[in-house]
């Protein structure tokens, strides 16, 4: 049986990216505008995997904020096919520019890049436009994503290149009418100009290179979520309970990840606010549990 290697640790790592500047926070109300963020997170799963990161939102003006990150994920000990594979440290790092055009509409322009030891690299560029009425909001994100994948080191010391290009597009829907409470849903779709399935076969698994094999099985093909929250304080400013699930098909073998996420914020210490979160993810037969501490500092 196939083991996947570190995959809720990579499908986690994303959501960590995606979500590093909440501008939420910097949003809850007109004085909070011209505050910038420095973010510290920790997460570290059952399976050994772990991933911390340092990022900072800094707010250029009233309507335009610079974000830029840095992280470090290591992905643990596994088997493809019973090859053995190493664990292995994944860096990456990312930049992007958020402005306000008018009174409710958005944009985000952003860019992320990680490489796994240099067997495998990803450079992924993103756009984000959305819309924040009284009670509702919307936004959608098409990315770009340039993959490539090395192989082991052929009998002259060279080493062949696998180059994958994906394209991908997200929406999402958030009603925030009800005092206090948020409901959101979002749909990812993903597709890639390469058949990743050939990554089942055993003679391109020996090819290809560890972190290559191990980072191939993070390609997603399509991910839904749906999200519910209540902020006690109704300002940000107190203590805020969620809850979100998420599903996710993998592109290589159609296997399918399933998660559940219990959040909670405490942002009565201001200038300093707390995230923790909790949650599980499942998938081959396998079941992860893992943590998460994010630790924010607001001047």
């Amino acid at each position: 049986m196939r083991s996947v290697i570190g995959l809720p640790l990579l499908f986690i790592s994303s959501l960590v990216v995606a979500e590093q500047v909440d501008y939420s926070l910097a949003d809850f109300a007109a004085d909070q505008a011209m505050r910038s963020f420095i973010y510290l997170d920790y997460y570290r799963a059952s399976d050994g995997s772990n991933y911390r990161g340092l990022n900072l939102d800094y707010a250029l003006n009233f309507d335009s904020r610079l974000s830029l990150g840095i992280g470090q994920s290591r992905a643990p000990q596994g088997a493809v096919n019973r090859q053995n594979i190493d664990a292995r440290n994944i860096d990456s790092w990312n930049a992007g520019f958020f402005s306000y055009s008018g009174d409710s509409f958005n944009y985000a322009l952003d860019y992320e890049h990680w490489s796994a030891q240099g067997g495998a690299i990803s450079d992924t560029f993103s756009f984000s436009a959305g819309y924040d009425g009284l009670d509702w909001g919307m936004y959608v994100t098409p990315e770009l994503r340039y993959i490539d994948l090395y192989s082991r080191r052929l009998a002259n010391g060279s080493r062949r290149l696998f180059e994958v290009k994906g394209t991908g597009l997200t929406a999402g829907l958030r009603y925030y009418g009800w005092s206090g409470w948020t409901i959101g849903v979002s749909a990812s779709g993903y597709s890639y100009d390469r058949d990743i399935s050939v990554i089942n076969r055993v003679l391109v698994q020996r090819f290809l290179s560890s972190d290559a094999l191990a980072l191939a099985y993070s390609f997603l093909n399509s991910k839904v979520s749906a999200e519910l929250d209540y902020d006690f304080s109704g300002d940000f400013s107190g203590t805020r309970l969620g809850f979100e699930m998420n599903q996710a098909v993998v592109e290589g073998d159609n296997s399918l990840i399933k998660g559940e996420v219990v959040k909670l914020g405490f942002y009565q210490f201001d200038p300093v606010l707390l995230d923790l979160e909790a949650g599980r993810y499942r998938y081959s037969e396998q079941s992860v549990n893992y943590t998460r501490l994010s630790l924010t500092f607001a001047w």
